[in-house]
């Protein structure tokens, strides 16, 4: 359903949208869920191994979820690394010999940050330093991104607990320690609307047509 006393800030490069995640990151007290189709290793991820361990050793709940397909190549160090320093990983739909066809087109393309249920980000930037730094024969890739703060987050938060309970078998993000009572912070009206393969109703295709 649509909430109202939303704040929506536009994200237009990689550069406004990994100083926002980062500095929201930076501001956690309680929990931090992050979760990427693509995560390519480089500056940004490393910026996100040193954040997301120091604030572990803070006493904030940190956990980090993402695609087997789409982040292929991200290193067993890096996740050991993650996993050393106490942060919760898991990834989606795991490759693995032999069924791999039959899971290929069942991906998860979500990017989703949410810092303390306060802030949350999402859209279409993935991690990757081509994103700040180019590629050498495409130049700099551009996507846009949203800040979302307000009673969307709990929206947001939503979708990630499924996905989570999903890939990981826990069932435990769904509590009020996760779902904030949110006062008004903004003006606009939003909805998330979230669709994959395992539901028969099209929600994004109804959506368009809608």
């Amino acid at each position: 359903m649509p909430c109202t006393k939303n704040e929506l800030t536009p994200l237009e490069d990689g550069v406004a949208t990994f100083d926002a995640i980062f500095k929201a990151i930076e501001s956690a007290n309680q929990f931090i869920h992050i979760q990427y189709y693509i995560f390519e290793e480089g500056d940004l991820a490393q910026r996100f191994l040193t954040l997301l361990k120091q604030k572990k050793k803070e006493g904030v709940e940190v956990r980090f979820m993402y695609d087997d397909l789409g982040s292929r190549l991200l290193s067993h160090n890096y996740l050991n690394l993650l996993k050393e320093a106490g942060i919760e990983v898991t990834s989606f739909l795991p490759m693995r010999f032999g069924r791999l066809m039959s899971s290929l087109n069942y991906r998860n393309h979500r990017k989703i940050v949410i810092v303390d249920g306060l802030v949350a980000f999402t859209g279409g930037i993935n991690v990757s330093d081509k994103y700040i730094k180019g590629d050498p024969n495409l130049g700099v890739w551009y996507d846009m991104h949203l800040q979302l703060k307000g009673p969307i987050v709990n929206s947001l938060q939503s979708v990630f607990a499924i996905d989570w309970s999903f890939a990981s078998g826990k069932d435990d993000l769904l509590s009020s320690k996760y779902l904030i009572t949110h006062p008004g912070i903004g003006t606009s009206i939003a909805q998330v609307i979230s669709s994959g393969p395992d539901s028969d109703f099209q929600s994004i295709h109804q959506l368009f047509f809608q």
